[in-house]
């Protein structure tokens, strides 16, 4: 196994974001009189809005109740807090990015959320210029847990790759390594034919992302090293 290239989920993976985004639904729930309890945020992760949303109207139902504009008072309090505090930054993320980058390791993200939010949040957070390519929201289809996203990540990554050097050999989807801390996105990598490194953020990893996993890791800089350790050396 040689990874030639990293896809890494964003939320939960290189943000600890999913924390603030849990407390600002609450409030929002709370704010309009919806009953949502952390257990049911729990099932969103990973997902895109429309899937989310979807699934919103399965627990709750349509009457009375409106998920986007929820979603507008959640956005609102996520907003002011990044506003107030900045960008949470896992451990080890710019040691993971300089070490890839360093390596010569092709770096992009696979997110099911929005392009315009997750662009905010790479500025803001100062890990814009590692990114090489990017995949956000429903851009490729049909969100996690469908391979759709990872799938094309790779062809993106493909694509980059070619540019680089033309006579190189084209990058299989088994030479991207993909960091993930739910089990949407676990079951995304896997079934797109990628290796799968788990870094668990808000819940411990299921029965099924242990099996599924290339590896699982307590934090960034443990994902580098197994990363680094299945690299081409420079």
């Amino acid at each position: 196994m040689m990874f030639r290239a990293v896809i890494m989920d964003m939320d939960g993976t290189l943000f600890d974001t999913e924390r603030i985004s849990q407390n600002a639904w609450i409030r929002a729930a709370v704010e309009t009189g919806c009953g949502v309890s952390r257990e049911d945020l729990l099932s969103f992760r990973g997902r895109t809005r429309e899937a989310n949303a979807e699934r919103f109207r399965s627990m709750k139902g349509t009457e009375g109740f409106d998920y986007y504009a929820l979603r507008k008072i959640r956005d609102a309090y996520f907003a002011a807090y990044i506003r107030e505090h900045g960008v949470p930054l896992k451990k080890g993320l710019f040691s993971l990015l300089n070490r890839l980058q360093d390596h010569g390791i092709l770096i992009g993200i696979a997110t099911g959320t929005a392009r315009e939010t997750a662009e905010k949040l790479w500025a803001q957070s100062g890990i814009l210029p590692y990114i090489r390519f990017s995949v956000c929201g429903k851009e490729a289809g049909a969100g996690k847990p469908a391979p759709d996203c990872y799938q094309h990540a790779v062809g993106k990554a493909a694509a980059v790759l070619r540019r680089q050097d033309p006579a190189a050999p084209e990058l299989t989807t088994g030479e991207c390594a993909v960091l993930e801390d739910a089990e949407t996105g676990v079951l995304s990598a896997s079934a797109a034919g990628c290796c799968p490194i788990v870094i668990p953020d808000l819940t411990p990893p299921t029965e099924t992302m242990n099996k599924l996993a290339f590896a699982v890791c307590g934090d960034l800089d443990e994902a580098a090293g197994v990363i680094l350790s299945h690299a081409a050396l420079r």
